[in-house]
């Protein structure tokens, strides 16, 4: 069994890890509000959809908010991974009892490589695929307006207007917002950035510890019984 010690480190990384997701999905919130305010103002500002430069324009405002959220995310993720490597190698000295130098490099080895989805950046894949949601939901708009004015006809102004209400719905409905999993499962931004960041956390933690005791044994098989004991 894992010592009290352990248990404690433990805890205290998934209640991290918990405010580690609570602070992404804030940071996620707030990119939602800031994409919707950007679009009402520009719809006011520019005639959207008079030309195909200005709704090139509104897309790549789009995106550039979603490139400020992945940058913000990825802080938090690899800040909180960070912890959980840190924490694995303390662990791995305490099972076997020798103390060996922390290394960074075998660090940033074992977050590439639980980043591997994201590539370098380990919000890349959640950040993407918002990204795709939140364009292909302004392009909708877009197209939609277009559509309906092409019928009932109106002026530039209408339609700009159009556009926004259309946007604002789009942005409050919160499927165009939801991480999409491998399976094409949906989920909630809360319950999946928490799942994520606990799971990661583990992952990189246990690394540390076989990566560790590998290193410190001159082993290349490590196995962590459930005693504690390392063999």
């Amino acid at each position: 069994m894992k010592s009290a010690e352990q248990i404690a480190a433990l805890r205290a990384l998934i209640d991290r890890a918990d405010k580690a997701a609570a602070a992404a999905s804030g940071a996620w919130e707030k990119a939602v509000e800031d994409i919707r305010r950007e679009i009402i103002y520009l719809a006011g500002r520019l005639n959207i959809g008079g030309s195909a430069a200005d709704r090139e324009r509104v897309f790549r405002a789009v995106q550039r908010k979603i490139a400020a959220l992945e940058g913000r995310l990825d802080r938090i993720l690899r800040n909180q991974m960070t912890a959980a490597a840190r924490l694995g190698f303390k662990s791995a000295e305490q099972m076997t009892g020798i103390r060996i130098d922390y290394s960074p490099k075998r660090e940033a080895a074992i977050l590439q490589a639980v980043a591997a989805e994201g590539g370098e950046s380990m919000a890349a894949v959640f950040t993407d695929k918002m990204s795709q949601n939140a364009i292909g939901a302004l392009r909708s708009a877009v197209v939609g307006a277009f559509q309906e004015q092409a019928v009932a006809g109106g002026t530039m102004r209408d339609l700009s207007r159009m556009i926004r209400d259309r946007w604002e719905a789009a942005a409050e409905n919160e499927a165009n917002f939801r991480f999409v999993d491998r399976r094409g499962r949906e989920w909630e931004t809360d319950t999946y950035l928490q799942m994520n960041t606990r799971t990661n956390s583990m992952t990189v933690y246990n690394d540390m510890i076989a990566d560790t005791c590998a290193r410190a044994t001159g082993s290349d098989l490590v196995r962590i019984s459930d005693d504690g004991r390392t063999a």
